[in-house]
């Protein structure tokens, strides 16, 4: 895997945990470094080192004993580390630390707003993700995603990836095919959707993997 920092920037709410929840496990699968980052506008909280806590959820999925101190993280490979920033505008803040401390891959929670809502709410993770020119996974809320919070268990197998001749979808088919492997999914079906009114499916590189499906779908439009 190509991922040697995972990224996740948190606000502790229940929104963001299952965001959380993923960058933990792909960070467990790569043994990559997990860097957590929290923006307040004033003061952090006394017990902020403390929060958001791993260990009850690496205790659920049982790789860890109960009541293991976070010291014990480290047994399985994995490091932590936990950044906060004050700050009144969360995107500036969190571009400056991901120019200082770039990253392999952005695991952020996203909000799905529609009609005005949309003009009420500060966008970030879109922002964060174009403006670091980082590998980005978005996790929506109110969603379970494929990494189940109680186990831990990964259960991807379907991936839809939209593609264009620009820019070059094949690091989306790689990584793809490259997270799967890390999860452990020996049975992945990748659709591949070109859209345009004279398209042409992009000459990509397919992993040949057993029991990896790759299709192609074709739409036109006027």
């Amino acid at each position: 895997m190509p991922f040697k920092t995972v990224f996740h920037p948190t606000d502790f709410s229940a929104d963001s945990h299952i965001a959380l929840i993923h960058a933990l496990k792909l960070a467990l699968v790569t043994r990559a470094d997990l860097s957590m980052m929290h923006i307040d506008p004033d003061a952090a909280r006394e017990d902020f080192e403390d929060f958001p806590r791993l260990s009850p959820i690496l205790e659920r999925w049982n790789l860890l004993p109960p009541n293991s101190p976070d010291g014990h993280i480290s047994r399985l490979g994995l490091s932590i580390s936990k950044v906060r920033a004050a700050s009144n505008n969360p995107t500036e803040a969190l571009l400056h630390h991901l120019a200082d401390y770039p990253a392999d891959l952005l695991v952020m929670a996203t909000h799905q707003y529609d009609g005005f809502d949309r003009w009420h709410h500060q966008t970030v993770a879109e922002p964060v993700a174009r403006g670091s020119h980082t590998p980005t996974l978005f996790v929506p809320t109110h969603v379970e995603g494929f990494v189940s919070a109680v186990t831990g268990e990964p259960k991807l197998r379907r991936v839809l990836i939209p593609v264009s001749e620009k820019p070059s979808p094949q690091t989306a088919v790689d990584i793809t095919a490259q997270m799967a492997l890390a999860l452990g999914c020996d049975k992945l079906t990748s659709i591949l959707i070109h859209i345009g009114s004279d398209a042409i499916p992009p000459s990509l590189d397919y992993p040949m993997l057993k029991r990896f499906v790759w299709q192609t779908m074709i739409g036109h439009w006027n």
